[in-house]
């Protein structure tokens, strides 16, 4: 799993792809003139005809050409992620390696220089009749056309260097990752509970399965677990969850028997753990994203209320999204018998993760604390989870609290009241306001 993630948001891998694709056209074109002149039918001559010595001439300014093209754009996408890096936050190079549209325009252009070559190395001296001449005229087509994809990849980057952008992305991933995971609505105006009947697995004497490597946990087939506690007859307790960081020779998770050196190799197998987090299970890892630029964001050194409040509002459409659903792992059973004990974040924990830090570094900022209450609002009306509707209030007051002892001015403080007494009423079915 780890390996076609890094696969996915790998910069190298659609220019390979687009080479092996022009060395294919070059060998076909040339193979294609070879049957023209064999037959003697060599239409439009002003098009296609031209000497050798012209065509490598050409040949080589288009390659040339390229190859500087392609440096240039090498060097502008490295200069866009040290400035994402140092702008928004290190986490965001990631998304940007990921881009499909960078990834072609590079793969275009060393593609276009790899055709020349090969076309190039089927001119054999100043023979006119052995010149592929219309593999030398596509050539002049794919130059053409990488100077449309030169002009697309500056106003790529324009537009995808842009706080608007970047936010959106990282937040479209994590809705998409939403969907994938969590499916299920919630039933019932009851809390979100995954602990009904794991009464029994406490009776239960577990044994640590200590991991094998170190970072972070980025995926974890569940799936796979179940079946290798059907295989081992064991039931298996997850200790460490989604997005958290493991040490070598640390408990990754318990079984109900001593595990051996097999059942140990197996289980850890199970475990994609790698350098930094991924947003393929990891929903927290695209909120991480949204908070560390916000915070940067209202950073003395930039103090850019716009973007911080942006990242709020996308934050709260993650919230909106994740409020009606099912989120705590519930526990896996097999013929009535309990297999498997995971563990994964809640409601509760995605909530705190996104407003926590910007509340506490808001420092006075009328604007982020009254987007915070707002956001808060309009996320009470999409659950009417008891538990979930407790939490947001919680935050609701937090936020208030918070306000208060950084804002002096009365008229900032009425207007954060009258905030916060609306996001109550919110709440006020399940949680009455103080």
């Amino acid at each position: 799993m780890t390996f076609f993630q890094n696969i996915r948001y790998s910069m190298w891998l659609l220019p390979v792809l687009i080479m092996a694709l022009a060395i294919g056209l070059a060998v076909a074109a040339i193979n294609i003139d070879v049957q023209m002149a064999e037959g003697r039918h060599l239409p439009w001559p002003w098009l296609f005809n031209v000497s050798a010595g012209g065509a490598r001439s050409m040949l080589e300014a288009v390659a040339g050409a390229m190859i500087t093209v392609a440096a240039l754009t090498f060097s502008i996408t490295v200069l866009v992620l040290s400035m994402g890096a140092s702008q928004y936050t290190p986490r965001v190079i990631r998304t940007f390696m990921g881009n499909r549209a960078t990834q072609t325009v590079l793969g275009v252009f060393v593609g276009i220089f790899v055709y020349c070559l090969v076309v190039m190395r089927s001119i054999h001296g100043a023979d006119d009749a052995t010149m592929p001449s219309l593999a030398v005229s596509l050539a002049v087509l794919l130059s053409l056309a990488g100077v449309g994809f030169l002009v697309f990849f500056i106003h790529h980057i324009a537009s995808s260097i842009q706080a608007s952008s970047i936010v959106a992305s990282v937040s479209d991933d994590t809705l998409k990752t939403i969907d994938a995971i969590f499916p299920d609505q919630l039933e019932s105006r009851s809390h979100d509970d995954a602990g009904r009947g794991l009464g029994r697995a406490a009776r239960y004497d577990w044994f640590p399965v200590c991991s094998a490597r170190t970072g972070y946990i980025q995926t974890v087939d569940q799936e796979a677990l179940v079946d290798f506690a059907k295989k081992y007859l064991v039931m298996v307790r997850m200790e460490r969850s989604i997005g958290e960081f493991v040490t070598h020779g640390l408990t990754l998770a318990s079984v109900s028997a001593i595990p051996n050196a097999d059942m140990t190799r197996k289980l850890n197998g199970l475990y994609s753990i790698g350098h930094y987090r991924t947003v393929e299970q990891d929903v927290g890892v695209g909120i991480r994203q949204l908070v560390d630029i916000a915070l940067k964001a209202m950073s003395p050194a930039i103090n850019d209320t716009t973007t911080a409040i942006m990242c709020i509002d996308f934050l709260s459409s993650i919230l909106i999204r994740l409020a009606p659903r099912r989120i705590a792992p519930q526990p896996r059973y097999v013929g009535g018998e309990l297999v498997l004990v995971p563990k994964g974040p809640d409601f509760d924990d995605f909530l705190c993760e996104s407003f926590e830090q910007i509340r506490e570094h808001a420092n006075g900022n009328v604007a982020i604390y009254v987007r915070l209450l707002e956001a808060l609002e309009t996320l009470a009306r999409f659950t009417n989870d008891i538990g979930r509707k407790k939490n947001i209030a919680d935050q609701v007051r937090l936020v208030s609290d918070y306000a208060k002892c950084n804002v002096q001015f009365p008229d900032q403080l009425k207007r954060i009241e009258t905030h916060r007494t609306q996001a109550l009423q919110c709440c006020v079915l399940e949680v009455a306001a103080p």
